[in-house]
Protein backbone atom coordinates (compact mmCIF):
# COMPACT_ATOMS: atom_id res chain seq x y z
CA UNK A 1 0.00 0.00 0.00
CA UNK A 2 1.36 3.58 -0.89
CA UNK A 3 1.05 6.55 1.56
CA UNK A 4 -1.41 9.34 0.19
CA UNK A 5 1.41 11.51 -1.43
CA UNK A 6 4.43 8.89 -1.47
CA UNK A 7 3.05 7.47 -5.00
CA UNK A 8 6.81 6.76 -5.75
CA UNK A 9 7.52 9.42 -7.75
CA UNK A 10 9.42 10.99 -5.29
CA UNK A 11 12.30 8.07 -5.39
CA UNK A 12 13.67 9.44 -8.63
CA UNK A 13 14.39 12.57 -6.42
CA UNK A 14 15.81 10.72 -4.13
CA UNK A 15 17.73 9.00 -6.64
CA UNK A 16 19.38 12.48 -7.77
CA UNK A 17 20.16 13.78 -4.35
CA UNK A 18 22.06 10.43 -3.83
CA UNK A 19 23.97 11.00 -7.33
CA UNK A 20 24.08 14.91 -6.43
CA UNK A 21 25.89 14.40 -3.36
CA UNK A 22 28.52 11.63 -4.67
CA UNK A 23 29.11 14.34 -7.45
CA UNK A 24 29.58 16.75 -4.99
CA UNK A 25 32.07 14.76 -2.86
CA UNK A 26 34.08 13.83 -5.58
CA UNK A 27 35.00 17.95 -5.97
CA UNK A 28 35.40 18.10 -1.89
CA UNK A 29 35.39 14.91 -0.30
CA UNK A 30 34.74 17.27 3.43
CA UNK A 31 32.05 18.81 2.32
CA UNK A 32 29.57 17.74 5.26
CA UNK A 33 26.50 19.12 3.82
CA UNK A 34 26.42 16.76 0.82
CA UNK A 35 27.14 13.72 3.44
CA UNK A 36 24.02 15.13 5.44
CA UNK A 37 22.46 15.38 2.18
CA UNK A 38 23.39 11.51 1.04
CA UNK A 39 22.11 10.34 4.29
CA UNK A 40 18.59 11.91 3.89
CA UNK A 41 17.75 10.43 0.44
CA UNK A 42 19.72 7.23 1.43
CA UNK A 43 17.56 6.37 4.79
CA UNK A 44 14.22 7.63 2.40
CA UNK A 45 15.29 5.00 0.02
CA UNK A 46 16.05 2.11 2.58
CA UNK A 47 19.38 2.12 2.50
CA UNK A 48 20.84 1.42 5.39
CA UNK A 49 23.84 0.41 4.82
CA UNK A 50 24.95 3.88 3.16
CA UNK A 51 23.83 5.87 5.77
CA UNK A 52 26.36 4.00 7.73
CA UNK A 53 28.97 4.83 5.64
CA UNK A 54 28.09 8.18 5.45
CA UNK A 55 28.07 8.24 9.37
CA UNK A 56 32.07 6.47 9.24
CA UNK A 57 32.66 9.32 6.89
CA UNK A 58 31.82 12.15 8.89
CA UNK A 59 33.31 10.77 11.78
CA UNK A 60 36.82 11.22 9.58
CA UNK A 61 36.41 15.14 9.10
CA UNK A 62 37.78 17.31 11.40
CA UNK A 63 35.15 19.45 13.52
CA UNK A 64 36.15 22.73 11.85
CA UNK A 65 34.52 21.55 8.81
CA UNK A 66 31.04 21.35 10.76
CA UNK A 67 29.03 24.83 10.19
CA UNK A 68 28.49 25.93 13.83
CA UNK A 69 24.56 26.98 14.67
CA UNK A 70 23.23 24.31 12.73
CA UNK A 71 19.81 23.52 14.38
CA UNK A 72 20.04 20.49 16.55
CA UNK A 73 18.03 17.59 14.89
CA UNK A 74 19.09 18.91 11.61
CA UNK A 75 21.91 16.38 11.72
CA UNK A 76 21.88 12.87 11.77
CA UNK A 77 23.27 10.74 14.79
CA UNK A 78 25.84 8.48 14.03
CA UNK A 79 26.58 6.39 17.29
CA UNK A 80 27.66 2.71 16.99
CA UNK A 81 24.89 2.10 19.69
CA UNK A 82 21.81 3.59 17.43
CA UNK A 83 20.04 0.84 16.43
CA UNK A 84 19.10 1.88 12.67
CA UNK A 85 15.67 1.52 11.59
CA UNK A 86 14.16 2.00 8.00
Amino acid sequence: MVKPGHDGRQNGHHHKALEYADRALALDPKLVEAYLHKAAAAKALKKPDVVREVCHKLATIEPEKFRAGAEPGSLFRCRQSDNFRL
